[in-house]
């Protein structure tokens, strides 16, 4: 029995120190979109007189560099492949700075989303000098580059550089895949520990008996343990190493290190906190009933019972996370046709940031004008999307969405109307067309009230003229085409029964700011890629597109992304499931190690297997309901505040969480799932006392 307590707390601290392997490494592959690390300050430059090229601003940064003792870093995605190429301008004035090494041998990123190119800072020689400049050396080197900037024609501001803290905080926070895992891996390891300790309790009485006192206690158990963690911690090093020597040749091996070895320190010292709060627990047990197995039953039970509800409410948390991953991924698998039907050149436009607010209202002027010439021409397909709630809150279907398309999107994506025929472009009508599914009938005249302000927010409170309404048939699904990457958390690449307003191409009712607003929620595609690199320089300024990203490989990349979660959530809702497994077997443990005799006297008596056990399922009823009920007050809460906005006719706020009733059944299902667990090992025990006390008999 000791050999079996320990053997368990060894395995399940060298499950900790695997678990915080894998933990770091998923946290660095997220940290793929993040190639530039470490800078003591960074100068982000938003405007420019002009005066100055990009090429004497490059000579210039590059002299600054030597002069200063410093690095300076520029990242610029690759114009053609921005989704998957970046590339990386390096002025070296610091030889042992990270950056000059990444001029030396080149940056590989930790994961393999990203193909990173490196270049002397010289080799600028086109393009925008706006942008973010990474000083390595301090933050006096970071002001005395935005000084020599500002000679040179350029404005802007010193910003603090990327925070990994508060990127960590966001991959743990609420009901983020990764933070859900590592709470359940932290619960499962204090449960086994501490479990496996109070059922050691017969032992650790009899050191009592012969004077132990505590703390020596705690120095044997620690001698038992800590020289198997280091040794375990020493092999997942190894392995660790060769995983990562053959993954990505050691690249952010620092980082790695470093993260892995603050989780394990975290989830051991929890399981260490298990180990001493149940010695504690088992030691406060009188040392004679202790030697008969005999444990403290009411703090065993309420701490058991706070890791079982716990376990609960992330197997409840991770089911809806669970489904909403598996949704999404139907989503991109359904979109996937659609897109690929667009071809191998059809690209969405990239829009640079960096700029002020005068110089980006510019841009929105000339980027837009351009679309829409491109539109009259009929060479993109344009779409935006709002959800039903933000339009009408009264209609109350937070699931319902609002596209508006041009004349283009329905050649590309079929739309039936009422009697099954196809609402076709039609270029020779200037009316903005609203195809309203036939189940919306009741809210059609309220929608055709709200399509000037749609089309064009200028417009709103404009007389309703040139609208056409027309039924579409219910029960249809369609394509947005939009990349998830931009739709946020309202949009969606599928959609239901959608209302569809359909703008004329080119049409003077959209303003040059709302093409480029589509364009920016990557609403804006251009079929023929041709279209738009020909348009370049001619017809707007390069400097205002940042670069043209290939439709069919961002879908490829989303959907792996949707797939890389799905995953994750999978993997944490079983493990999940497992741990409220284990946390009713440790109640039916405890509670039959307490009661084994009158367990075994009521067996005698004929009493039935549900009588016998009354108390202890009727205490599991109550934690359930008490669940249930929490989460159904939740519910009617957010209803309540949805309703209140719908009544004042104000959409929700963006980030209020969606909520329904049909959430109640999913917690509900999973107090059915803990109560059967916690049967099903209570009969276990069951037969295990009678089995014992038939045979002692």
């Amino acid at each position: 029995m000791v050999l079996l307590r320990y053997r368990t707390i060894k395995l399940t601290h060298l499950v900790l120190l695997a678990a915080s392997s894998l933990f770091a490494f998923l946290s660095l592959q997220d940290l793929d979109d993040v190639r530039v690390l470490g800078s003591d300050g960074d100068v982000w430059i938003t405007g420019s007189d002009g005066s100055a090229e990009t090429a004497q601003v490059a000579r210039a940064v590059s002299s600054f560099a030597r002069a200063h003792g410093v690095s300076v870093v520029r990242e610029e995605a690759d114009p053609a492949e921005p989704d998957t190429v970046t590339h990386l301008y390096v002025a070296a004035g610091n030889p042992e700075s990270a950056p000059a090494s990444w001029l030396a041998e080149g940056h590989v990123p930790f994961g393999h989303r990203m193909d990173v190119h490196v270049h002397a800072f010289e080799a600028i020689s086109q393009g925008d000098a706006r942008g973010v400049y990474h000083v390595y050396g301090s933050e006096e080197a970071a002001a005395a580059l935005q000084d020599e900037l500002t000679g040179l024609g350029l404005s802007g501001e010193v910003v603090a550089p990327f925070d990994l803290r508060q990127r960590f905080l966001y991959q743990a926070g609420a009901g983020a895949p990764l933070g859900l895992l590592f709470a359940v891996v932290a619960l499962g390891a204090a449960l086994t520990v501490g479990a496996s300790v109070l059922l050691g309790a017969r032992d650790y009485a009899v050191l009592r008996l012969h004077g132990t006192s505590f703390p020596r206690m705690l120095w044997h158990e620690a001698a038992r343990v800590l020289p198997f963690w280091v040794f375990a911690a020493a092999g997942v090093v190894v392995v660790t190493s060769i995983v990562l020597a053959l993954y990505n040749g050691f690249a952010r091996a620092g980082l790695f290190l470093a993260v892995a070895a603050a989780l394990a320190g975290v989830l051991s010292a929890v399981a260490a906190v298990a180990h001493v709060g149940a010695l504690v627990a088992a030691s406060s047990t009188k040392a004679l009933r202790a030697l008969k197995g005999g444990i403290p039953t009411k703090p065993s039970m309420v701490g058991v019972y706070l890791v079982r509800l716990c376990a609960a409410l992330l197997v409840l948390l991770l089911s809806e996370s669970a489904v909403e991953s598996w949704q999404r991924t139907s989503q991109h698998e359904g979109s996937q046709e659609e897109l690929a039907a667009l071809g191998e050149d059809a690209t969405y436009v990239a829009l640079p940031g960096s700029r002020t607010r005068q110089a980006a209202e510019a841009m929105s002027e000339e980027v837009g004008e351009w679309l829409r010439r491109a539109d009259e021409r009929d060479q993109i397909i344009a779409s935006y999307q709002w959800p039903m709630a933000q339009v009408l809150p009264e209609v109350g279907l937070p699931e319902r969405r609002v596209l508006r398309v041009n004349e283009t999107f329905l050649r590309q994506q079929p739309i039936l109307d009422a009697s099954g025929q196809r609402h076709a472009p039609d270029r020779d009508n200037e009316a903005v067309r609203v195809l309203i599914p036939e189940s919306l009938q009741d809210h059609a005249d309220a929608i055709v009230e709200r399509v000037p302000e749609l089309v064009d927010p200028e417009q709103a409170g404009a007389p309703v003229s040139d609208v056409e309404p027309a039924w579409s048939r219910d029960g249809q699904t369609v394509a947005t085409l939009q990349s998830e990457q931009n739709t946020n958390s309202l949009g969606r690449v599928l959609v239901d029964d959608p209302v569809v307003i359909v703008v004329p191409n080119g049409s003077s009712v959209t303003s040059p700011a709302n093409y480029t607003a589509m364009a920016t929620s990557d609403g804006i595609i251009f079929p023929d890629r041709d279209d738009a690199l020909s348009a370049l320089g001619e017809e707007v300024s390069a400097e205002h597109v940042a670069g043209l990203a290939p439709v069919g490989h961002r879908a490829a990349a989303e959907h792996a992304d949707a797939m890389h979660e799905r995953r994750i959530n999978v993997l944490s809702l079983t493990t999940a499931v497992l741990v409220l497994f284990v946390t009713g077997l440790a109640v039916a443990g405890i509670y039959g190690r307490h009661g084994a005799q009158a367990i075994f006297a009521k067996h005698v008596s004929g009493w039935s297997f549900w009588a016998t056990h009354r108390k202890l399922f009727l205490l599991d009823a109550l934690v359930a309901s008490a669940l249930v009920t929490w989460v159904g007050q939740s519910i009617w809460a957010t209803i309540n505040r949805v309703e209140q906005f719908a009544e004042r006719g104000v959409p929700p706020p963006p980030n209020l969480p969606q909520a329904d009733w049909w959430q109640l059944a999913a917690a509900a299902g999973v107090a059915v799932v803990a109560t059967t667990l916690l049967m099903a090992t209570t009969g276990l025990i069951h037969r295990r006392i009678v089995a014992e006390h038939a045979a002692d008999a």
